[in-house]
């Protein structure tokens, strides 16, 4: 009795084992302030707040903001497209058409000029004593020209719209006269003397076209010149020497 008092008294904090026993007891079975467990009401907080929230939309847009091309707007691109080159070709086409167009007619007028050379250039004028000197013997339809033909001889009033014989020539694709199976263009003139001075003045006329180009012959087709065609006029008057 007597050391246990003693005891009781030398170490007052010591406390009886079966208050530390229950105490530790009692502490364990405590919530810690730090590390709390997660209870079931936070846990279907958490659950109801996900549920809640919209489901994110997923964007198939690259992150540059560039795109692609629609079904429609690559139609709608191809149309236009197919039409520009439509045009184009349309374009080319008749561009190559009127560049022959020219050079063919650029190529009857020098065929007419030629010819109209040699007209001017046969005899017509007077001579010392004022007499008329005229070629009527020359033949220009072949080349060169001969003294078998009939020069400056006024021609039928048809000799423009038909091929007539010493006033028509035919040449090829470099103004050769070939015969006229082979000519690629038709050379035809006239001389006309000047209704108002017919002995001194004549009026000559050249036309050319290409062999074949025309429809017909004949002087109601004759009236409208074609695309192809070259036609000279010039006046001719006897000069003194």
């Amino acid at each position: 009795m007597a050391l246990a008092e003693f005891h009781a008294i030398s170490d007052p904090w010591q406390k009886p084992r079966a208050a530390r026993t229950q105490s530790r007891v009692s502490t364990r079975g405590a919530p810690s302030s730090g590390n709390s467990p997660i209870s079931l009401c936070s846990l279907a907080s958490q659950a109801s707040s996900l549920c809640s929230r919209r489901p994110r939309r997923v964007s198939l847009r690259p992150a540059n903001g560039d795109r692609g091309f629609s079904l429609a707007e690559t139609v709608v691109a191809t149309g236009i497209l197919v039409t520009a080159l439509v045009a184009s070709a349309f374009l080319f086409a008749l561009s190559t058409r009127t560049n022959v167009q020219a050079k063919t007619t650029t190529f009857a007028t020098v065929l007419a000029q030629e010819k109209m050379e040699q007209l001017r250039g046969l005899t017509w004028g007077t001579d010392e004593l004022g007499l008329p000197v005229s070629d009527f013997t020359t033949n220009l339809a072949v080349d060169p020209p001969t003294a078998n033909g009939i020069g400056l001889t006024p021609s039928p009033e048809n000799s423009l719209a038909d091929n007539v014989e010493h006033y028509v020539d035919y040449t090829n694709a470099y103004g050769a006269t070939v015969a006229s199976s082979a000519a690629m263009y038709v050379r035809r003139w006239s001389v006309e003397p000047l209704p108002t001075n017919p002995n001194n003045t004549l009026v000559l006329q050249v036309f050319v076209f290409k062999s074949g180009g025309r429809p017909a012959d004949g002087p109601d087709n004759f009236i409208k010149r074609g695309p192809d065609e070259a036609r000279l006029i010039s006046v001719k008057t006897r000069k003194a020497p």
